[in-house]
């Protein structure tokens, strides 16, 4: 795998580095009906002459440890002999607690790890006070789901004063899993939701522009992944995104191959991508609906998730048509 990713730098820091991480092997591609864990980080760790396997805790919704054994099981028997962890990366206190109350191989960013056939036990506590040998990096990203309240307060400006079963109502998401992205919110200072006689409401900076100097750092880039197809429905169905929507907002000419975004939390049924050669659309798949942050009738995605998509970009002409956005 090429490239340094926090889940490199955890490894680095329980193991050294004399380790070889790979992805999954065929056996775990076949595994079905896993909804806590990510089947697109699905590994094999090669340590000290013993093999693992390594799968990720999906990110994107409600997620409890019970719920991880189930699914690991599954995993499990499907890797025969092969020991089998997860990598969590931000579970509370309490569910690392759980999971080694529950016997559940684990990793994690910032809490230390569990790994019994590998006879490591690092408590959070002891994790905190080692010795870091691995850049950590300064903030972790919000989830899509917190990601998404703020970029719609700053747009809309319409999350400010209402309730978490008011946002429900707005937003695809539960009120679980948008009670859980407040609680980071208000853990970043991003916001405060004090309880009131009957119910909490949000209330964040009223400045728009100190509310997007905070929150700049903890968020990411919509894009989960991208790829070519021969879809050409999708120019029709979905917004234009990356190159084609700063096109579409500046004086930027678009690339030769449209981009559109679209969002699907599973790979089953996303459009496959074309053979080389063959392509004809560039599909974004992204970690949040696009359409929750966009104006009615608009046929291009918001101009703060086209920001935080292309932030990374350093083309000159890029960097010149992203002052065209309108950004807090």
């Amino acid at each position: 795998m090429g490239g340094v990713s926090p889940l490199n730098n955890v490894l680095d820091r329980v193991l050294g580095c004399d380790y070889l991480l790979s992805d999954s092997p065929e056996s775990l591609a076949q595994v079905r009906y896993v909804r806590a864990l990510d089947k697109r980080r699905f590994y094999l760790v090669a340590f000290a002459g013993v093999q693992f396997a390594l799968v990720a805790v999906r990110d994107d919704t409600v997620v409890t440890p019970p719920m991880v054994q189930h699914e690991l099981r599954r995993v499990a028997a499907a890797a025969g002999q092969v020991p089998v962890a997860v990598y969590w990366e931000h579970p509370s206190a309490a569910q690392t607690e759980e999971m080694r109350r529950l016997g559940i191989p684990y990793l994690t960013a910032a809490g230390g790890c569990f790994l019994p056939f590998l006879w490591l036990n690092i408590p959070a506590s002891e994790w905190s006070a080692a010795p870091a040998c691995a850049p950590v990096e300064e903030n972790s990203p919000l989830s899509p789901c917190a990601q998404v309240i703020v970029l719609r307060q700053l747009l809309f400006g319409d999350v400010a004063g209402g309730t978490i079963r008011a946002l429900s109502r707005e937003l695809p998401y539960s009120a679980g899993l948008l009670s859980k992205a407040k609680d980071e919110l208000v853990s970043c200072g991003l916001c405060s939701y004090p309880a009131g006689t009957r119910s909490g409401r949000f209330i964040f900076p009223e400045d728009r522009h100190d509310l997007w100097l905070r929150a700049e750092p903890w968020l990411r880039s919509p894009v989960r992944r991208s790829f070519v197809t021969r879809s050409a429905d999708a120019l029709q169905a979905c917004p234009a995104a990356g190159i084609s929507a700063l096109a579409m907002a500046s004086d930027l000419v678009d690339d030769p191959v449209p981009t559109c975004a679209f969002y699907q939390r599973f790979n089953a049924d996303c459009p496959q991508p074309a053979r080389r050669g063959e392509g004809g659309v560039c599909l974004q798949q992204w970690i949040y609906p696009p359409a929750a942050l966009m104006h009615g009738g608009s046929r291009r995605v918001d101009d703060l998730s086209l920001y935080l998509s292309l932030r990374s970009n350093h083309d000159p002409r890029v960097r010149l048509a992203l002052e065209s956005l309108h950004l807090p």
